[in-house]
């Protein structure tokens, strides 16, 4: 992408968030916005080479709406604070008169594992949204030493499982601190109900990088009609094929069968004599040959599936292939449901024989179904760990969020009910999975697990949905999904809703009273302020949770924490967010007082021991950066960690409870106008409450004697008065 442009680009209303570098002006004069919000968004998160910008209208282009898009990030991507990077056209999209036109980075003609943009354009070509995730500095040779084909034969070897279609590989540059890393990716269908495998092969060394399980594991969403709360309906099923089995345009349906160590894929429901499907359910546990289970998930899947189509123009190249009955062994119980993508790039969804039959429950087969609306519209999966994910600035649990969040309401609002998988639940001793209907906000509630931030994201939009009605809210929030990057922020995806709502206002269909009620849910949940880094301002307080080992123990086990002290140097565990400060411009201070409150949190199920080990990190100007490493050698896991600070300018060690930062400090000076991004990590165990407090201490004024003995100075605040401030968090929390 060439930044060389003679056009001169004049916005109206620009809202622009994370600023390519806080060391720069994050709004470009071109861009100047008068608008209170447009400073407030812009300074969140500072990621370099990550904006989100709507409120604009430019153009119109000549030509395809790929070739728009292109003239577009070419002309005014330096505008905003862009790094010139080469872009290629992916794919596109639609919403109501909008076209959504998805770029690709490509480095020497490589594509960019998780960069590019997303460019929306008006029913006149003219661009009026931009959200991007480029990354500069790419310095990686191109060329492999090893061959495509020797690169599928190592991934074929690591797998040890025959395959059922042929793999895949293409080459892909990795992003990192270093300048990035070439690599193959190799895909991998091996003959399992739904499994899908990604091998990720050193193109210059030729060494197995990783080997990631690819299907997406999640227990879903309320639903109407399960053994729980409903009875027995009748219904017509949809697009059958005229022959004996549940087959069609729309979904298949399969069994998995067991003889022996032999496992093959049946359909037990046939029609009867009239060419219906009238079968009673039987709730035993280990029914193995259950032909209602079949009938139900197909209706409910082809049921959300025509919805989309109806509602919102959805559409799909072949059938959804649903197993049911699935299990790990023929005695084996299976207590998930998952979603994945085959070969031909269409919907598989597995649903498990478990402690319950899970095909009973129609909240987890469209909350599978919902992945695969995510999957279509922006591919969050596809470059983050799952379900937790860290990357060079720490932890990014917002865009797993999205994907969890966004197939719990998708279920929810097709059904009406803010409970999700009543019967599911039940199995457990709970009344419901989950509940859409709750307070949940950011970062007072992340915890850094996808299902359980997801209840932030199902949580906030099923308040906008109840601000502002049905349908309207599914059409914004659908159409605001479709125009994010496979990495979004809390930030993006509001800006992207108000976005959204601000031309179904221009259409007719929302109020501006509507428009601050959404506005309003935002901000009380703390989307505004949730970028990668979130601004503290003087005399501000935020609260959450600090992570440690123990959120690693549901998936490596109780040696979580063993592995976090005893791995080389150890693994680090950072705040949710990086946190800010700006020192002020209009009054003269002598210094910034961090105080810091720790507490440990009470959350089930969590293994922990009350050691803390951390440091404090503070950089001048652009967020600190983390190395980071995958565990996949160590053990067996396709799963990145922390390891190390690359990027920073102070550290200070013995866990403090505060820190005070001098302005006239010789080593670090403050300097008037500034941001400056700070963090806590360290090898803890146990997950704690936080609560962080910024307090700017005014310069003395010299003034007259006065009897009363004032002074103008502020005292530093207390971090043990800061404590007393976590029991506004609500430490108990339940997690699965």
């Amino acid at each position: 992408m060439s930044i060389a442009s003679s056009a001169t680009l004049t916005l109206a209303g620009l809202v622009l968030c994370h600023a390519a570098q806080a060391a720069t002006p994050a709004v470009p004069s071109a861009l100047e916005d008068s608008s209170p919000r447009a400073v407030e968004l812009s300074r969140p998160g500072a990621q370099q080479g990550s904006v989100l910008a709507r409120g604009f209208a430019v153009g119109p282009y000549a030509g395809t709406p790929e070739q728009a898009a292109l003239a577009f990030m070419d002309q005014h991507g330096a505008g905003l604070g862009l790094p010139p990077v080469a872009l290629e056209a992916a794919r596109s999209s639609t919403w109501r008169d909008r076209t959504r036109v998805h770029l690709r980075q490509i480095h020497d003609g490589v594509p960019v594992a998780g960069a590019g943009a997303v460019i929306s354009l008006d029913d006149a070509q003219r661009a009026v949204m931009a959200s991007a995730q480029l990354v500069p500095d790419l310095s990686v040779d191109s060329l492999p030493a090893i061959s495509l084909e020797g690169a599928i034969t190592t991934a074929t070897q690591a797998l040890a499982l025959p395959l059922v279609a042929p793999a895949r590989a293409q080459l892909w540059v990795l992003p990192d601190a270093r300048g990035g890393r070439l690599v193959y990716r190799v895909q991998l269908w091996p003959d399992q109900p739904g499994a899908h495998w990604r091998a990720t092969i050193d193109a210059h060394s030729g060494q197995l990088v990783t080997l990631r399980d690819m299907r997406q594991s999640a227990m879903a969403q309320v639903y109407e009609h399960n053994p729980i709360n409903s009875g027995l309906v009748d219904v017509e099923l949809p697009e059958l094929d005229g022959v004996d089995y549940l087959m069609s345009e729309m979904a298949v349906v399969h069994t998995m069968v067991y003889d022996g160590a032999n496992v093959a894929l049946s359909q037990t429901a046939v029609a009867d004599e009239q060419g219906d499907f009238f079968y009673e359910p039987d709730d035993e546990i280990d029914i193995y040959d259950d032909p209602f289970a079949e009938v139900n998930a197909y209706w409910h899947v082809t049921d959300i599936k025509q919805w989309f189509a109806d509602d919102h123009g959805h559409s799909w190249g072949g059938p959804v292939g649903l197993t049911v009955n699935y299990r790990d062994s023929a005695n084996g119980r299976y207590d998930n449901a998952y979603f994945s993508k085959d070969f031909a790039g269409d919907y598989t969804i597995v649903l498990g024989q478990g402690t319950i039959d899970l095909a009973y429950d129609a909240d987890v087969i469209q909350h599978e179904f919902g992945h695969g609306i995510v999957d279509d519209l922006c591919d969050i999966n596809a470059e983050l760990d799952y379900p937790i994910s860290f990357d060079q600035y720490g932890l990014h649990s917002a865009a797993h969020a999205v994907n969890e969040g966004m197939a719990d309401y998708w279920s929810s609002t097709f059904q009406g009910d803010s409970k999700s998988a009543e019967y599911f639940g039940s199995a457990f001793g709970y009344d419901a999975l989950r509940d859409l209907d709750n307070d949940r906000k950011t970062p007072d509630d992340l915890l850094g697990e996808a299902h359980e931030d997801g209840m932030i994201v199902g949580g906030t939009l099923w308040a906008v949905r109840e601000a502002v009605g049905v349908p309207i809210a599914d059409d914004i929030i659908y159409g605001a999904l479709s125009s994010l990057s496979s990495a979004p922020t809390f930030l993006e995806y509001a800006t992207a809703v108000d976005e959204h709502a601000a031309v179904a206002m221009a259409d007719g269909d929302l109020t501006q009273a509507d428009l601050d009620a959404i506005t309003a849910v935002f901000e009380e949940r703390g989307w505004y302020k949730s970028g990668r880094a979130i601004s503290i301002a003087d005399g501000e307080m935020e609260q959450g949770l600090f992570l440690g080992a123990d959120l690693l123990a549901g998936y490596v086990g109780s040696s979580a924490c063993t592995l976090a002290r005893s791995f080389d140097g150890g693994l680090l565990f950072p705040l949710p967010f990086q946190f800010s400060f700006t020192v002020p411009t209009d009054v003269e201070i002598e210094a910034v007082n961090i105080d810091f409150g720790l507490e440990k949190a009470t959350i089930p199920n969590i293994i922990d021991d009350d050691d803390l080990v951390y440091s404090f990190y503070l950089r001048r100007g652009e967020m600190i950066t983390f190395q980071e490493y995958n565990l996949y050698d160590l053990i067996g896991m396709d799963f990145t960690i922390l390891t190390d600070v690359i990027d920073f300018d102070l550290m200070i060690d013995d866990e403090p409870e505060s820190v005070r930062l001098e302005v006239d400090d010789p080593d670090l000076p403050l300097v008037p106008g500034e941001t400056y991004y700070f963090d806590l990590a360290g090898m803890n165990c146990p997950i704690m409450s936080f609560a962080i407090a910024v307090d700017f201490e005014l310069a003395e004024i010299e003034e007259e004697p006065k009897s009363c003995g004032c002074s103008s100075g502020r005292a530093a605040g207390s971090a043990l008065g800061l404590l007393g401030m976590l029991g506004l968090l609500g430490l108990a929390r339940r997690r699965r």
